[in-house]
């Protein structure tokens, strides 16, 4: 699965109910999906991770965040640290 496709999928299956949380993961996923929305998700290493993240503002980065850990939970990727984890 691409970063795109889970970008598309995941705020629908783990949404978070606040809406100023949903705003801010639709803003954080749209610049996810234009930086690296092409590469699959489980290829998402450590370097490209921290490369992006250094240039992402704030909130995109946790988004991020967010999106890794939530895909082992439907199987989209492995089981293992997130590539954008602190």
């Amino acid at each position: 699965m691409t970063v795109e496709q889970w970008g598309r999928i995941w705020p629908e299956r783990y949404a978070r109910p606040a809406a100023a949380t949903q705003r801010t993961y639709r803003y954080a996923t749209e610049q996810v999906i234009r930086d690296i929305g092409s590469l699959r998700l489980a290829a998402v290493d450590r370097q490209t991770a921290r490369a992006r993240a250094n240039e992402w503002p704030r909130n995109t980065t946790r988004t991020a965040r967010t999106m890794w850990a939530d895909a082992p939970r439907d199987g989209v990727c492995p089981k293992t640290r997130s590539p954008i984890s602190g």
